[in-house]
């Protein structure tokens, strides 16, 4: 199965991002998001069940602001949602 790359638009602290986001399942079933915003380097992005939305991991220098990561969960979530649908 052919995996889909999203792409859209948010904005964040006024501050507009273009997004592209590309699921990838672990092994625990898990779905994670390879996320990648203005063209520049990837981050991953995974569903917090105690927070109820995406959050960045394995982060290391190169840190996404805490508003970009909550514009872009939202916008995972409501693909999750259709995607469920």
């Amino acid at each position: 199965m052919r995996t889909r790359t999203y792409y859209f638009e948010t904005s964040a602290e006024g501050m507009p991002l273009t997004v592209e986001a590309t699921p990838f399942t672990i092994a625990t079933k898990e779905t994670r998001y390879r996320v990648s915003i203005d063209g520049g380097p990837v981050h991953i992005l995974a569903w917090d069940e105690n927070l109820d939305h995406f959050v960045a991991i394995k982060e290391t220098t190169d840190r996404l602001p805490e508003k970009y990561v909550s514009a872009i969960s939202h916008e995972l979530q409501g693909i999750e949602h259709k995607k469920a649908a």
